[in-house]
């Protein structure tokens, strides 16, 4: 497996991914594509590509993890403060609360790691303060909560705060709601440890029910946290692995007396895609039949759905295929598939369906490629173009749309 060597605390997966089977297009899946239907207002320039989003019981909550600069001066008043508004709207898609979040107070973020939801309250994790901050669904802030840390990520489940910490000896933390650290979990090998510390980036990580899932980068895993376990949820399998031979890129380096463990990341990834080897897994999305992601192989970006029965939707194409195009008239409907699965990103998924952002550049390429008696994508394509008229937005905005699967 490459890279993907096991702990002793975990046993193989119950469910393997062949990334190597290939039984269609992910359009096949797709029972439906439509338009949210968000209000736009002046609160609209605080969107873009990069915004999250999450689900309440009752309310959709979108943030910028790209805040933006923040300018304080002698008089108080923060007179810049970038793309750092918190927007809440009902389910029906009216905005119904909106603040700034940028700042040092109750309530106020330097960054934003990740964003969840736990009922009818919203939760962002802070790494550069080390705090959790709740919001109830107007958008009051409501807790903060702080951790012994330091951990990359934080989520809430049940009266546990369990965190994520790719740098340490323990890649899970789990913390009583005082902030003391109750356990840990899943001991981390010193490469991924040191490869962490090179590149500080989480690859994937999501509350899925009950459990935290999380990926190691350039692993070929997808691990479960619950009651204080770790478990392999989802396996990669692949012919086309890292080969554990790149491991010779790690090195040392002595800090405060303290011997660290790293790697020389710039040399390892030019080495990974010099090999064309799978690694990059991205935006992993799940719904009660589904497992979506991305990766990297052979220098393609790849999407790929997998329905949990052994058969895999794949397609290889990326949306900037489709830019240099003078004639769409010889495109067909799997072709607007491919080229929607490409621009598209997840943003957010339930049981039933996963969410994306789209651009509307994206969106005026989409309309040009014919899709004959493609029902879907010609009802999707009129309410786009309706949504896009109404709100007058143009290219440099973003919407979200909602695919529902077979």
């Amino acid at each position: 497996m490459g890279c993907g060597h096991k702990n002793q605390e975990n046993s193989l997966a119950e469910y393997p991914v062949v990334l190597n089977n290939e039984n269609g297009a992910p359009g096949k899946r797709v029972e439906s594509v439509s338009v949210v239907d968000f209000e736009v207002n002046e609160s609209w320039m605080y969107t873009d590509y990069s915004s999250w989003l999450t689900k309440t019981s009752d309310r959709w909550v979108m943030v910028n993890p790209n805040m933006g600069s923040v300018t304080a001066y002698p008089d108080g008043i923060i007179h810049e403060r970038g793309n750092d508004m918190m927007l809440m709207y009902d389910h029906k898609g009216k905005m119904t609360s909106q603040r700034h979040l940028s700042g040092r107070g109750p309530g106020e973020v330097v960054s934003i790691e990740n964003l969840f939801s736990v009922g009818d309250k919203v939760y962002i994790y802070d790494s550069s303060e080390e705090k959790l901050v709740g919001f109830d669904k107007e958008g009051k802030h409501i807790s903060t909560f702080r951790n012994e840390g330091p951990d990359e990520a934080v989520f809430k489940i049940g009266s546990e705060y369990i965190g994520l910490n790719p740098r340490g000896e323990y890649y899970v933390n789990v913390y009583d709601q005082k902030g003391n650290l109750k356990g840990s979990h899943f001991e981390s090998e010193a490469f991924f440890r040191g490869l962490s510390l090179s590149n500080g980036s989480l690859p994937a990580y999501y509350i899925h029910k009950d459990c935290v899932r999380f990926m190691r980068s350039c692993d070929y895993t997808i691990y479960s946290y619950s009651n204080d376990t770790v478990i392999p949820a989802f396996e990669f399998v692949t012919d086309n692995a890292i080969p554990e031979s790149l491991h010779s890129t790690e090195q040392f380096f002595t800090a405060g007396g303290q011997s660290l463990h790293y790697v020389n990341a710039v040399q390892f990834m030019a080495e990974v895609m010099k090999g064309g080897y799978d690694h990059g897994f991205s935006s992993l999305s799940e719904t009660e039949n589904y497992l979506y992601f991305q990766y990297y192989s052979k220098g393609t970006r790849i999407c790929l759905f997998d329905k949990r029965d052994g058969s895999l939707y794949k397609q290889s194409s990326t949306y900037l295929d489709y830019y240099d195009e003078t004639d769409y008239s010889v495109k067909t409907a799997d072709d607007a598939w491919n080229y929607l699965f490409s621009a598209a990103n997840p943003r957010y998924s339930d049981d039933d369906c996963i969410y994306f952002v789209l651009r509307v550049e994206s969106f005026n390429i989409l309309k040009n490629i014919p899709v004959g008696t493609d029902k879907r994508l010609a009802a999707f394509i009129s309410d786009g173009q309706q949504y896009i008229v109404r709100n007058s937005l143009s290219e440099g905005d973003i919407f979200f749309i909602r695919m529902d699967f077979k």
